[in-house]
């Protein structure tokens, strides 16, 4: 099997899995990290890359919104969640970032991109 050809590739591992890790030591009842911090260091990681960003099981907003990096990326966030997507999408206008970033329902079994489209994937809540 080859080999990937484009280091981006392995950030996206690297991503999810501190995602993920930062997930488990939050208490159950939600996620309460720092989100413009741990944005930073995400988007900080990938150095001058730029392009579309996708937040797989958004539990909270802020960390979608920050993801943009200042409209460094568009940000696509899929949640199962139906009940929280007009209080999200509410929370994104107040921020300015219509346009920017976007939150719609997906039950994520199969994401709606084609391949190579993504460069960066953040998973919160599988």
């Amino acid at each position: 099997m080859p080999r990937p050809s484009h280091p981006i590739r392995y950030c996206w591992l690297a991503m999810m899995l501190v995602v993920a890790g930062v997930a488990l030591l939050q208490p159950a009842q939600g996620f309460s990290a720092d989100h413009s911090a741990l944005a930073k260091t995400m988007l900080t990681s990938l150095g001058d890359q730029a392009g579309l960003c996708v937040h797989l099981g958004v539990r909270n907003v802020a960390l979608t919104s920050e993801l943009s990096g200042g409209g460094k990326f568009l940000v696509h966030g899929l949640t199962r969640d139906r009940e929280s997507i007009e209080q999200a999408r509410k929370e994104i206008r107040s921020r300015g970032l219509t346009g920017v970033v976007s939150i719609e329902h997906d039950s994520l079994r199969q994401l709606p991109y084609s391949d190579n489209l993504v460069n960066l994937l953040v998973a919160e809540d599988l």
